[in-house]
């Protein structure tokens, strides 16, 4: 089994995530600032109140606990809050993340999920998709 370090592992995703992976027996710790988070939402492995900026800490995490895999859901995605205070976010979602990254690599880490945001998925309201582009037709018979 493997030994998975789950970031963000207290909000919505990264707990359903760790739940699934402790109930198939891995060995999880979970890394979460519980900023967005919930303490209760962590319901397997070990919860470390941290952050994936904190380099010292993630650096004795991956090496106390012989991380092989890193599981990364610890980016904000709130849009509005976003646009009101973008360093904030730049620094959780860019610049923690890329410590995290040097961290890993530097650990021997060989297993990396970096996790979309839910910032990306749905259409707005109002909005209506737009439908895809005509296919052009393709002639089947052979011409002369």
């Amino acid at each position: 089994m493997s030994n998975i370090l789950i970031t963000g592992g207290a909000g919505y995703i990264g707990s359903h995530a760790g739940k699934l992976l402790g109930e198939a027996g891995h060995r999880l710790v979970t890394l979460d600032n519980l900023s967005k988070g919930y303490a209760g939402a962590v319901t397997h492995g070990d919860l470390v109140v941290g952050d994936t900026g904190d380099a010292a800490l993630v650096s004795q995490l991956l090496g106390d606990f012989h991380i092989d895999t890193i599981l990364h859901f610890a980016a904000w995605t709130i849009v509005p809050e976003s646009v009101a205070e973008p360093l904030k976010y730049y620094q959780n979602n860019t610049s923690n993340a890329r410590t995290l990254m040097d961290c890993a690599v530097r650990h021997g880490v060989r297993h990396f999920v970096f996790s979309s945001t839910a910032a990306v998925y749905g259409i707005e309201p109002g909005a209506a998709p737009k439908p895809p582009p005509p296919r052009r037709s393709i002639p089947t018979a052979a011409a002369s």
